[in-house]
């Protein structure tokens, strides 16, 4: 019975776990997407580049 309930709590927090990192890379892949969107629709390059690689950065460093 113990058993059952080890194997069954393991799954569980795997799926848990791999939705948390789902939404955990969405949440981080979003902004980079807002960014490009927008130095795309903006004729302002050179400051939406700046944001983009600051960011590229943070995200490189974690």
């Amino acid at each position: 019975n113990s058993a059952m309930y080890g194997i069954s709590l393991s799954v569980f927090l795997d799926l848990v776990f791999r939705a948390f990192s789902f939404e955990f890379y969405y949440i981080q892949f979003l902004p980079l997407l807002i960014y490009t969107f927008a130095g795309l629709n903006r004729k302002e390059e050179k400051t939406s580049t700046k944001k983009g690689n600051k960011y590229i950065d943070l995200r490189g460093k974690y």
